[in-house]
């Protein structure tokens, strides 16, 4: 670990911001892209809809497909909507990071600890499952949690003036 903490504390403090926001939006872009690869399936989500419907008690002849093409849509946009939410509050995150805004100093530090973690986690749950994905996301899961070294070494109390 010394290493790592090593490796951050050689980049002066707005070396190492970049360094970090760089980190954090390629864990975006490997999240956002594997959520809407996943969740925006047209065939699983016909799939769900039969299975909804028929334990409602609907036959399956009965659903207008215009009415199923509809809801997709809906869902779709939705979809594309909370993602595009989620991607423009980091964004905006990461500029007050880059301006050292102390709340935008905690949430980096929260994404590096916690998001790190959670992102080892589903790799493992990923790669368990049969995707190869899943060693994307222990990669970049390992290089976001490290990156928690360099927030310490560049954002401590005594440092906070550089």
């Amino acid at each position: 670990m010394q290493s790592v903490y090593k490796f951050y504390g050689q980049f002066d403090k707005k070396s190492f911001t970049t360094i970090a926001i760089a980190i954090f939006i390629m864990c975006d872009i490997l999240v956002i892209g594997h959520l809407y690869n996943n969740y925006s399936d047209r065939q699983i989500f016909s799939n769900s809809v039969d299975l909804v419907f028929t334990h409602g008690g609907v036959a399956k002849e009965t659903i207008d497909t215009n009415m199923v093409e509809n809801l997709y849509r809906m869902y779709h946009r939705t979809l594309v909507t909370i993602l595009g939410f989620a991607a423009f509050f980091h964004l905006l995150m990461y500029a007050f990071f880059y301006w050292e805004k102390k709340i935008a100093i905690s949430y980096a530090k929260f994404l590096a600890s916690f998001g790190g973690v959670v992102l080892i986690l589903w790799g493992l749950s990923l790669l368990l499952g049969g995707s190869i994905i899943g060693i994307a996301f222990g990669v970049m899961g390992t290089i976001a949690f490290s990156a928690r070294y360099g927030l310490k070494h560049h954002f401590r109390a005594k440092n906070s003036e550089q």
